[in-house]
C-alpha cells in the first residue's frame, strides 16, 4: 500500500450516546475508523489543537490571507 492515499475525515455525532466517532473513507470506498466513543469535550480540545498548530504554520510560512496556500518553493527559485 502507498504511503500516502487519497480521502476525506468524517465524523459523526451519535446523539443516542452523545459522542462523536471520527473515520477516513478512502477515495477507493474503504472506511477506516481513527476514534470511537469520542467525547464531545476531547474533540472540542483536539479542534483547538488544529487550529493553533495550523495559526502556527501559517505564521511560519508567511500566511497573511485567509484565502492564501503554501506555494512550494521551487516555483518561486530563480524569480527575484
Amino acid at each position: 500500500m502507498p504511503h500516502t492515499v487519497a480521502g476525506r475525515n468524517r465524523i459523526v455525532y451519535e446523539r443516542g450516546q452523545d459522542r462523536f466517532s471520527w473515520a477516513v473513507e478512502l477515495d477507493n470506498g474503504m472506511v477506516v475508523e481513527v476514534l470511537g466513543d469520542v467525547s464531545p469535550g476531547f474533540l472540542e480540545e483536539l479542534g483547538g489543537m488544529v487550529a493553533r498548530g495550523l495559526d502556527e504554520r501559517a505564521a511560519f510560512i508567511g500566511k497573511e490571507r485567509e484565502d492564501s496556500v503554501g506555494v512550494p518553493s521551487g516555483i518561486l527559485r530563480g524569480r527575484k
